[in-house]
This record gives structure tokens, sequence and C-alpha cells, in this order.
């Protein structure tokens, strides 16, 4: 995926990886699946934890140097992270919905945390369908959804 695209970032989703992911590491995984994209990976994680972890979930971008700091006396040990993967995981995570830019903060938009509550909502309704022929109509109203 090109970085400079106007194109909205979409994710293919499809049963197996709904009823795979179990955890952030999973979602960074289903944005960011090319082999080489491990510094990005690290940043999506990094940017992810820092708004998480602030008090009042959201952020200045200058704020990430002392998540990482924080990171370092508590673990002994820092992320391989550089500003230039910072800056695309952004992006990235811009491009698709994930966060916003508001009253010059970074933080969770309000889409994305909705539109990942009903797809955790849809997926546990997916693992409850039993029959082959009802999980495929369930999953063929869920993509539509989407």
């Amino acid at each position: 995926m090109r970085m400079t695209s106007a194109r909205l970032h979409r994710v293919e989703l499809n049963p197996g990886k709904i009823s795979r992911m179990s955890g952030l590491h999973d979602l960074v995984v289903l944005n960011l699946p090319a082999k080489n994209a491990k510094a990005m990976r690290t940043a999506f994680k990094v940017i992810w934890e820092a708004i998480r972890c602030s008090r009042e979930g959201k952020i200045l971008w200058g704020e990430i140097d002392d998540f990482l700091q924080r990171i370092e006396r508590e673990q002994g040990r820092v992320p391989e992270v550089t500003n230039v993967a910072l800056c695309k995981a952004r992006k990235l995570m811009r491009k698709a919905g994930y966060i916003e830019y508001r009253d010059l903060h970074w933080r969770f938009s309000k889409r994305a945390a909705s539109a990942l509550r009903s797809l955790a909502d849809k997926a546990d309704l997916l693992q409850e369908v039993l029959d082959p022929a009802e999980q495929g109509k369930a999953l063929h109203e869920l993509m539509y959804e989407l």
C-alpha cells in the first residue's frame, strides 16, 4: 500500500481473521500485514498504547517521547521506533479512522471505537452460529453492514 494515496485505508475481513483476533497485535497485523513492516507495527502499537494510557485519552505529539522514556524506565528497554515510522503509522491510523486530531491533541476516534465494538459483537455472533449455512448468511449480512 502506498502511503501517498488519497483513498481511505481498507481492512479485508473474513470469518477466519475475525475469529482469530485476540488483541492489539492481531489488529496491527490486520492493518500492516507486510513482512517488512516491523517498524511500522511497533510504531502503531506505541501510538495506540500512548493514547490508551494517557490520563484524558488524548496526547500531544511530543508526549510520545515521554511515553517511550516511561517504557524504558519500567521495562529497562525501549522499542526501536524511528520518527519516520511514527509519522507513517500516525498517518495510516488517521486514514483508517482509528485516531483523529481535535483541539491540538491526538485521540481515538469515536467512529472507530464504535466500529471496533460492533465488529467484536458481530464476531461473537458468528462464533455462536454452528450451522455452516447460517454462518455464511450471517457473514454476508456482516460484510454489507460494514
